[in-house]
């Protein structure tokens, strides 16, 4: 179970800095 969780912590945490990140650009 951990195993599959841990990808989609990840990509939600690198899809929360990228949309972070196009904010701040704007």
């Amino acid at each position: 179970n951990m195993k599959i969780m841990k990808p989609i912590v990840f990509m939600r945490f690198a899809s929360f800095r990228y949309h972070s990140r196009v904010f701040t650009t704007l």
